[in-house]
C-alpha cells in the first residue's frame, strides 16, 4: 500500500522484497519461482528509486544477493550504503550477510561486529551472531562458530539459526548437540532437507555450499 500511494518510496519496495527473503530464510524452504521473481523485481525497483538512500541500497543489495545471486552487484550496493551512512546499523548488517555469501568471511565478521557496536540492543543482533557463526564455519573456526550460534539460538530458533548451529556443532565434535538440533529443526520445519542448503544458504562458492550440505547430512539431516 505504501508504494502504491507513493511510487517513489524506495524503502517500501525494499521491505516488500525483504519479507520474501525472510520467508525463505526462516523456513529454509526455497520460495516458489513466482515469489523469487517478485522479490527480485521489488529489490530492483527499490534500488533504482533509492540511489542515495543507504537503507534501500543495503536491503535491496542483500535481497539481490540472497535470492538473485547477483553477488557483485549486491556487494557494490552494500559498500555504497555504508559509504553513504557509516552510522547506519542495518547497512553494516547487510554488508555482513552479503560479504558472507561472497565468501569474504573475515569482512562479514567485521561487519557484524560493527553493526552490534552501533546498535547494541538491536533485535537484529541475534541474526548478526547467526551470520558470524556461518563466517566462522567458513574459516574452519568451528568452536568459535558454535559459541556464536549458541548465543543466537537462545533467542531465535529457525532454519537459519539452527542450520548454523548444526554445522558448527558437528564439525567441532559436539555430535549430541548437533543431533538434538536436527530433531528441533525437523520439528519446526518437517519439510527441510539437507539439499535445501543450496538455496537456503546461497554462498557464491559451490564448495562452500557443499561443505554446509555435507555437515548437515553428517549431523543426521535427511536428503
Amino acid at each position: 500500500k505504501a508504494f502504491e500511494q507513493d511510487p517513489d518510496y524506495a524503502a517500501a519496495y525494499t521491505m516488500a522484497a525483504w519479507t520474501l527473503l525472510m520467508q525463505q530464510s526462516i523456513s529454509g524452504v526455497p520460495l516458489t519461482t513466482e515469489m523469487r521473481i517478485d522479490a527480485i523485481r521489488l529489490a530492483h525497483l527499490g534500488s533504482r528509486r533509492g540511489t542515495d538512500d543507504a537503507f534501500a541500497l543495503a536491503r535491496s543489495g542483500h535481497v539481490l544477493t540472497y535470492l538473485g545471486h547477483e553477488y557483485d552487484r549486491g556487494a557494490s550496493m552494500v559498500e555504497q550504503a555504508v559509504a553513504l551512512n557509516p552510522n547506519l546499523a542495518i547497512a553494516w548488517y547487510s554488508r555482513g550477510w552479503v560479504s558472507l555469501m561472497c565468501g569474504e568471511n573475515e569482512r562479514a565478521i567485521e561487519s557484524f561486529d560493527r553493526m552490534i557496536r552501533l546498535s547494541p540492543l538491536d533485535p537484529l543482533r541475534v541474526r548478526a551472531w547467526n551470520g558470524s557463526s556461518f563466517a566462522f564455519f567458513g574459516l574452519g573456526r568451528y568452536e568459535d562458530g558454535f559459541v556464536s550460534a549458541t548465543k543466537a539460538i537462545q533467542f531465535l530458533t529457525d532454519a537459519q539459526s539452527l542450520g548454523a548451529y548444526i554445522v558448527n556443532a558437528v564439525r567441532a565434535g559436539h555430535a549430541v548437540e548437533a543431533r538434538e538440533a536436527v530433531a528441533q529443526l525437523l520439528k519446526l520445519q518437517p519439510d527441510f532437507r539437507a539439499s535445501h542448503a543450496q538455496e537456503a544458504f546461497p554462498m557464491r562458492s559451490q564448495e562452500a555450499r557443499d561443505r554446509i550440505t555435507a555437515a548437515l547430512r553428517d549431523a543426521g539431516l535427511p536428503d
